[in-house]
């Protein structure tokens, strides 16, 4: 079978690894100018915890005021003491993720905009940036769609990544074809609601391969310039 990597999980190893500060460092190298700071993504669930009993008004109203570096800093601190201390986990509390609290972390999550992702998609695609080393790695962990048979026969390579909340929908891929066309995408949704989001995913596999194999189809999109 395929082997996919994504998981919060495994993202969040990885960043640790890479260091949270040499990832946000390098967003400029990469010339993503509109990205919010990069920080553990799960470790900043524990934000939205209620162990005593308060008015979950008022945590949320904490969290708001927390500037966009101060919020880092705790997810930060929080995923630290969730990787040194093996039981401080069994201190999470999902019954506490109330609808309200999830889209408040979700509104809080990393956030950039297609443009950039576009932007980095060319410098996957188009295999100039990096060397060659970085790229093998890169399309390690970017490109499992080319472990399949009909996707090698159609594409030098192709890579995607998506991530979704219960509002938000996003998916940035690039490919380039046989014929040397080079395709580059991004689209993301917010404040979607969950018919949404499960009208959507049923969508977006065809979707994405029309837009890759599919020429007219490419040709009638009707893309706006921002």
């Amino acid at each position: 079978g395929m082997i996919m990597f994504s998981s919060n999980a495994n993202a969040e190893f990885l960043m640790d690894t890479l260091g949270f500060d040499n990832i946000n460092s390098n967003l400029p190298l990469l010339n993503i100018t509109k990205h919010t700071l990069i920080y553990p993504l799960v470790a900043s669930l524990m934000m939205y915890q209620n162990p005593n009993g308060l008015k979950e008004s008022d945590i949320l109203e904490y969290d708001a005021k927390l500037t966009e570096q101060q919020y880092a800093k705790f997810a930060i601190i929080l995923h630290r003491r969730l990787k040194n201390n093996p039981s401080y986990k069994l201190k999470f509390r999902p019954q506490d993720l109330t609808v309200k609290m999830q889209k408040a972390w979700s509104d809080r999550l990393p956030s950039s905009t297609t443009r950039d992702y576009v932007n980095l998609c060319a410098i996957l695609n188009n295999r100039k940036f990096f060397d060659s080393r970085s790229y093998a790695i890169i399309s390690e962990v970017l490109e499992t769609v080319m472990q399949s048979p009909a996707n090698k026969a159609i594409f030098i390579h192709a890579g995607m990544k998506g991530g979704s909340t219960m509002f938000v929908l996003t998916k940035a891929l690039y490919a380039t074809l046989k014929n040397g066309t080079r395709i580059e995408m991004a689209y993301f949704f917010n404040d979607l609601n969950s018919a949404e989001v499960y009208k959507l995913q049923k969508w977006m596999n065809e979707f994405e391969l029309n837009v890759l194999t599919n020429d007219s189809f490419r040709a009638n999109i009707n893309f706006q310039k921002d």
